[in-house]
This record gives structure tokens, C-alpha cells and sequence, in this order.
């Protein structure tokens, strides 16, 4: 099965269109539905607007924006430990400068 990133991107090249162009008409930045296609998650605020970018992007190109939502399982484990550990190193930055 093809990630959701490629799927996304493969049809956006197929019809012709740009990321400025669907941008324009979703009204989502340019950075996130490159994050979309990449499937950097990360880089998108929150979950709630990872699965509604896709539904939004999917739609507009004349997909099932549903069915792209569902394959979407989450933030990988790896995703998860990253922030983490990005938290825990604010933390200690924070308290040195205490």
C-alpha cells in the first residue's frame, strides 16, 4: 500500500496542479501540505488538523478524504519519543537558567 505522502503528491502531479495552487484553494500553508507529502506530522500542529489537512487535501484533489484519514494510524512510536525528548531537554534548559 502507498503511504498517504505519496498518494497525496502522485495525484496533485498527475492533475497538473501546484502546492501554491491547492494552498490558494484549501486554505492550508504551503509548508503543511508539504509536510503532508513528505509525512513529517510532526511539523503540523496537533492531530486534529494532521487529519483534517489530509481530508481538505484529499477532497479538493477528488479523492476519498475518509478513506486517507482512516490509513493515517497516528504519530509513529519514534515521533512520540522525539518531542519527548525535546520536552525533557526544554525542562533542562529552563532549570539552568534558574
Amino acid at each position: 500500500m502507498s503511504s498517504i505522502g505519496n498518494i497525496l503528491r502522485t495525484e496533485r502531479e498527475t492533475q497538473g496542479r501546484t502546492l501554491t495552487e491547492v494552498s490558494k484553494a484549501v486554505y492550508i500553508k504551503t509548508k503543511y501540505l508539504s509536510a503532508l507529502e513528505e509525512e513529517n506530522f510532526a511539523a503540523i500542529p496537533g492531530e486534529v488538523y494532521v487529519k483534517g489537512f489530509i481530508r481538505a487535501y484529499a477532497s479538493y484533489l477528488g479523492m476519498d478524504g475518509e478513506e486517507l484519514v482512516a490509513q493515517y494510524d497516528g504519530p509513529s512510536e519514534s515521533i512520540l519519543l522525539q518531542k519527548e525528548r525535546s520536552e525533557e531537554h526544554t525542562s533542562e534548559l529552563q532549570s539552568l537558567r534558574e
